[in-house]
């Protein structure tokens, strides 16, 4: 036996393990058992050792030790090596899913089961297309735009990091999952790009729509005055004016100058009417409309307004002369001091004056005498060098007034215009008719009868009859008359003559020589029927009350007239005079 013990070949189980490629498969190691490790193997048993029957013996197997551990036929091995880490997960894949992910839609969290995930992206992306759909004229927020787009990178960013992860494949080769994902791509490109539309349409729709209703305003506005509609003009030229300019290139905008145009002939409505003191405001209106509106959107109507204007001040202040006051005449001067029409006013005023006074003959020579005098004014009025000589027509025409109020009965009218007419002028031919005229209206006051016609404009021919009138009374007296002859004296007052109790006192003690010395005046009349008035003085008196009578003064005959004061009985009131 040499001095190696041999034991002939290695039992089962020792040695070197064998081969990967030829061995049973790999596994993870097994759990080693609990307890103390086990012991050094037994040694050969002694030279001509025979074990006995329930004796140690020989395993029939004994494996061989791998790495220092051994194992016995039956039991599990104590320890195994670690699998070998597995291959790293394909780009391909992790593409795959960013792409899927980057849908929106969540497919790349699908396509690895990751549910919660799945249910996040879709929850998100049907609250976007909520929101957007249908769409507006306002768009959605920035901020919620940029929320989501965050959301789907970092979906697609964790997708891509679990991609790397993952073992195996997924339900489709790579480059088919790659080739679906950048077809869904066109799902949030095509939203995108059908929400810019829609919204584009309701963002055109909505300008309709304000254009429509700028046009009811301006149609409500011109259904009432402009004093009445100018508020809802004025909102509806401010939709056109945002529309045409902060909407350049819409729909809406491009409609802007014809509604413009619509909206000029609708406010300008009654000076084509022809009714040109309604169209002043207006067209002042208009005037402005150039300071808001950019001139594409008025084309010609730009200045349109000026002329208009000028005509419809002219026309309505030449409708006024006379009658009312004419401030559209002073602003034409002014405004348009160079027009055509501001070369117009003074002829209208000439014309005016011209025309009120061939009226003074007709039916209304009083009216005409106001407007003349009205005339007079407005020419003093008026900026410039525009004037009109009506101080003879207003002369006139006041003679005129007078007589046709007597002709009128209107003899208190009558009394004043013809008595001013006497006293404003004095070098006038026809004062003293004027006079004559106005005693007689004055009689016609009290006694209508006296202003049946008007008086005599000379006295008749033939003789005259005296007609003595004695103050036997306190106070002057004037005596007005009219008949054949008319015209007024005045006697002076009776110092010592008294107040008589009543009539029949006056009657029989007025007017008789008592050592009185009784103020007389003689007149001298054709024959005729007279209207007398007596007027005392109240200087001299208490008020006393006028008397008027009548009487036939007949030819061959010398009259005579006594005046007395009759006491009427009421405190500081004399009685009437009598004669």
């Amino acid at each position: 036996m040499s001095g190696d013990q041999q034991f002939g070949p290695a039992p089962e189980g020792f040695g070197p393990p064998p081969d990967p490629a030829q061995g049973p498969p790999q596994g993870p190691p097994p759990v080693p058992p609990q307890g103390p490790p086990p012991g050094p193997p037994p040694g050969p048993p002694p030279a001509g050792y025979q074990p006995t029957q329930g004796a140690w013996q020989q395993p029939e197997q004994l494996q061989s030790p791998v790495q220092g551990a051994w194992q016995f036929p039956g039991a599990q091995p104590a320890w195994q090596p670690p699998a070998p880490p597995p291959p790293p997960g394909s780009p391909g894949n992790a593409a795959a899913v960013a792409l899927l992910n980057l849908s929106g839609l969540g497919l790349g969290y699908l396509s690895l089961r990751r549910w919660a995930e799945t249910l996040v992206c879709w929850a998100a992306t049907i609250a976007l297309a909520l929101t957007a759909f249908p769409a507006k004229a306002e768009r959605i927020s920035g901020a919620l735009v940029s929320g989501y787009g965050v959301l789907v990178l970092l979906a697609a960013a964790d997708g891509y990091r679990r991609g790397l992860k993952v073992r195996g494949r997924l339900p489709a080769q790579p480059a088919v999952a790659i080739g679906i994902a950048v077809a869904l791509l066109v799902v949030p490109v095509g939203g995108a790009v059908a929400y810019d539309r829609a919204q584009h349409e309701a963002s055109e729709q909505a300008l309709l729509d304000r254009l429509e209703a700028a046009d009811a305003l301006v149609k409500t506005a011109s259904a009432k005055d402009f004093a009445a509609g100018e508020t809802e003009y004025g909102r509806a030229l401010d939709i056109y004016e945002d529309l045409g300019e902060n909407h350049a290139g819409s729909k809406a905008a491009a409609k802007v100058p014809d509604r413009v145009d619509a909206y000029y002939e609708a406010v300008s409505a009654p000076y084509k009417e022809k009714k040109h003191c309604d169209a002043v405001e207006p067209l002042k209106h208009l005037r402005t409309v150039p300071e808001k509106l950019d001139a594409d959107l008025l084309g010609k109507r730009k200045a349109w307004a000026d002329g208009p204007l000028a005509t419809s001040l002219l026309e309505c202040g030449r409708g006024k002369l006379g009658t009312e006051d004419t401030p559209e005449l002073a602003e034409l001067l002014e405004d348009f001091p160079d027009s055509e029409q501001a070369g117009q006013v003074a002829p209208a005023l000439t014309a005016a004056v011209d025309e009120r006074t061939k009226a003074l003959g007709g039916a209304e020579p009083c009216s005409a005498t106001d407007q003349l005098r009205k005339l007079g004014e407005t020419a003093k009025a008026l900026p410039g060098d525009v004037s009109v000589d009506v101080a003879r027509p207003v002369q006139d025409g006041v003679y005129a007034c007078g007589l046709d109020q007597f002709r009128d009965k209107q003899f208190k009218e009558a009394h004043e215009t013809l008595t001013k007419f006497a006293a404003d002028y004095r070098k006038s031919g026809k004062r003293a008719r004027a006079k004559q005229i106005a005693i007689a209206a004055e009689i016609a006051e009290d006694r209508p009868a006296a202003g049946k016609s008007l008086p005599r404009e000379s006295a008749p021919g033939g003789g005259r009859m005296s007609l003595q009138i004695t103050n036997g009374g306190p106070g002057a007296v004037t005596v007005l008359y009219t008949g054949p002859v008319t015209g007024s004296l005045t006697i002076k007052g009776c110092g010592g003559c008294k107040t008589f109790a009543n009539d029949s006192a006056g009657r029989s003690g007025a007017c008789k020589a008592g050592g009185v010395s009784e103020p007389k005046s003689t007149l001298h009349l054709p024959a005729g029927e007279y209207h007398f008035l007596y007027k005392r003085s109240d200087a001299e008196t208490d008020p006393v009350a006028n008397h008027s009578s009548g009487a036939s003064i007949t030819p061959g005959y010398t009259y005579t007239d006594c005046l007395y004061v009759v006491s009427s009985g009421l405190p500081g009131f004399g009685g009437g005079t009598e004669t």
